[in-house]
C-alpha cells in the first residue's frame, strides 16, 4: 500500500513520534508499505520556518529531503513523480 504523509505527520515522524497513533506507527514500520513526502511539504515547512512559526530541532529545512530518504521515505514532486533527492 502507498501512503502520502501530510506535513504534521512528517514532522511527528522526525521529531515527536509519540504523537503518532499506533495504527500510523504500524503503517510506517510495515516494510511492504511505500511512504511518500511531497515536495510541497518541504516548501510549507521552509516557509513556516522562515517566518518564525516553526522551530526545527537540529536540522535546517534544506536538509529535510535527505533526512526523509535516510529514514526510508520517498519524495514526490508536485506531479506525483518520485524524486530521489
Amino acid at each position: 500500500m502507498s501512503y502520502l504523509l501530510d506535513t504534521h505527520t512528517f514532522l511527528w515522524v522526525l521529531f515527536d513520534d509519540d504523537k503518532l497513533s499506533d495504527k500510523a506507527k504500524d503503517i510506517l514500520t510495515d516494510t511492504h508499505n511505500e511512504i511518500y513526502v511531497s515536495l510541497i511539504t518541504y516548501w510549507e515547512i521552509s516557509l513556516k520556518y522562515s517566518i518564525g512559526k516553526l522551530e526545527l530541532r537540529g536540522i535546517r529545512p534544506d536538509e529535510l529531503p535527505q533526512k526523509a530518504g535516510e529514514i526510508g521515505l520517498t519524495s514526490l514532486d508536485i506531479f506525483g513523480n518520485k524524486n530521489y533527492l
